[in-house]
């Protein structure tokens, strides 16, 4: 693995059940993934993923990101009940990260993504494989 290519930062997230906003709704909460950090819960409000606080979450200082290697791999259009949807997969390759699964979702430039696949790159533990693709 060439570590100057882990030039993108990324989050993960759990499904953490829900939570009320500044504006009193019940929306959907995370809780941020870091294997040596306390579980910090979040939401999305206007396209900013943001903590209960009303702090919004800042990737690039946030202690909880990892750094990433993230490419798109295909985008493909079709047709989904008279509906045009586009969707892309993205291949992103970290440094090994004990207990991520796919039941989680990467955040990456403020998009959401769901995981596909985990895998141990090398089966030696220094890197992970994560195919995932984009939540509209």
């Amino acid at each position: 693995m060439r570590f100057g290519n882990l030039r993108h930062r990324i989050l993960f997230a759990k499904p953490a059940g829900t939570v009320t906003n500044g504006m009193g709704e019940t929306v959907p909460a995370y809780s941020l993934y870091h294997p040596s950090l306390p579980q910090q819960e979040f939401f999305s409000q206007e396209n900013q993923w943001t903590f209960p606080s009303g702090e919004v979450i800042d990737i690039n200082n946030c202690q909880y990101a990892f750094y990433a290697e993230v490419n798109p791999l295909t985008g493909r259009q079709y047709e989904q009940s008279q509906k045009l949807r586009a969707e892309t997969t993205y291949h992103i390759r970290i440094r090994f990260i004990p207990g991520l699964s796919s039941e989680m979702y990467v955040i990456f430039e403020n998009k959401k993504l769901l995981i596909d696949s985990v895998l141990d790159a090398d089966t030696k533990y220094r890197s992970i494989n994560i195919v995932c693709h984009e939540v509209l």
